[in-house]
């Protein structure tokens, strides 16, 4: 499990999402807890010095949109744009990026194994992942995989600015909507999607199900994920297990409903 190295902090809106935030997201060791008000350096101009960006993801309009948003402040500089894993990793390398805008839309890749690789590659490139969906599953895995933040393009431009500060502060950042899930979630209440009911899949159990919902076969999903046919069957079955899903019509109904919608009813199993 992804560790935060000690004097690293965690910036929160009050002691109950700190303390969610503990038993919910991702064990760090030596963390800080370091309360805030909601409204406080939200500007990025306290920097002291200009911060070199690099956008990733696979839609142009996201990454001009993103480009747009930070243009107005001087002290972030765009350096360069990518739409997959290889260019990514290779303009990392060649622009030494102080952070990564990462979306969850890349091609040819899965987002999380990206955070993973710049993880392992580049261990003090600052990742802000930027997700068009609110779920609280993806805030999780994001921090687990090494990610040092997670915003929404659901929320306001402010949201992104305050998280960017907060991670040039040596802090970690959730956004506020993706807290309110997880305090649902523990009190047993429903929120607003059904990302929960597929907590249980893995992560490649997970790629596997999303590829499915872009309309990827069994033999294009080996192929995409350099697997053998045989063991995608498996994933697949173990999917239809964790959801109680009946047959492989319901787990691609599923999983279309949760690419285009951002919900899926399946009724999650049980783990002992």
């Amino acid at each position: 499990m992804q560790t935060a190295p000690a004097g690293v902090r965690l910036r929160w809106f009050s002691v109950t999402e700190a303390a969610l935030n503990l038993t919910t997201m991702v064990s760090m060791p030596g963390t800080q807890i370091i309360m805030t008000n909601a409204e406080r350096d939200t500007n990025p101009e306290c920097l002291s010095v200009n911060k070199r960006i690099l956008i990733v993801d696979a839609y142009p309009l996201v990454r001009a949109g993103v480009r747009a948003a930070l243009g107005n402040h001087t002290c972030f500089e765009i350096c360069g744009e990518a739409a997959n894993h290889h260019d990514a990793l290779r303009l990392i390398k060649e622009l030494n990026p102080n952070l990564v805008t990462l979306g969850l839309n890349l091609k040819n890749y899965h987002w999380l194994e990206l955070v993973k690789d710049i993880r392992v590659q580049f261990p003090s490139l600052l990742i802000l992942v930027v997700s068009a969906q609110g779920e609280s599953m993806y805030a999780q895995r994001a921090i687990k995989a090494g990610s040092n933040g997670f915003v929404t393009l659901l929320e306001p431009l402010a949201e992104m600015l305050r998280a960017m500060v907060a991670l040039f502060a040596g802090e970690i950042y959730v956004s506020r909507c993706v807290i309110s899930q997880i305090a649902c979630q523990m009190a047993g209440r429903k929120h607003d999607g059904n990302g929960h009911s597929l907590q249980n899949l893995t992560d490649r159990e997970l790629e596997i199900f999303e590829l499915m919902g872009e309309g990827f076969g069994v033999r294009q999903i080996a192929e995409h994920l350099k697997l053998g046919k045989s063991t995608v069957e498996t994933y697949r079955n173990r999917i239809k297990e964790k959801l109680r899903l009946q047959d492989n019509s319901e787990l691609l109904q599923s999983a279309i409903q949760w690419k285009w919608s951002g919900s899926v009813h399946a009724q999650p199993v049980e783990l002992q």
